[in-house]
């Protein structure tokens, strides 16, 4: 009596690094490392439609990686990298945040104001300030900033 060798169901090492934040221009790998790859099929997905590969983006190393060139803020998106064979579908997934040129993200301000008119030089600190929102781009993009003084209730709006 001889018995079929069934397929295991495909594993991965690790699960898709992720979020990812990157910059407009540069280029992204993203891995999907399969321990017993024989007779898996691996395919890329964005937002749930399948990448088609391209001079763009690349899939390497037999599926399991998928090198994106030269990004733009439209590939930002959910990227899924799903493994299947006879025995099963395994997925891993991560969002990749393309930044436009120019923005740039602050997590930590320090704003400092004049409160003597007779001495405009004498700068104090402001105590306290939390940073609702902050976004800053240049050439034609708007910039603006919401924010509030924890101290004194206060509010400061930029745009």
């Amino acid at each position: 009596m001889c018995c079929a060798m069934l397929s295991a169901i495909p594993r991965l090492r690790r699960p898709l690094d992720g979020p990812i934040i990157a910059k407009s221009q540069s280029d992204v790998v993203l891995d999907c490392d399969v321990i017993n790859q024989e007779d898996s099929s691996i395919k890329w997905l964005k937002n749930s439609e399948v990448v088609v590969t391209s001079d763009y983006f690349l899939v390497e190393n037999s599926g399991q990686r998928l090198r994106i060139l030269g990004l733009l803020p439209s590939d930002s998106g959910l990227y899924q990298c799903v493994v299947s064979n006879d025995a099963g579908v395994i997925q891993s997934a991560a969002t990749l945040t393309v930044l436009p040129l120019g923005l740039i993200i602050y997590s930590h301000l320090t704003f400092y104001t004049t409160k003597d008119t007779q001495s405009p030089n004498n700068y104090q600190k402001i105590p306290k300030i939390n940073i609702d929102h902050l976004e800053l781009r240049h050439q034609n993009h708007a910039a603006s900033l919401s924010t509030s003084v924890v101290s004194t209730k206060c509010k400061l709006s930029f745009t």
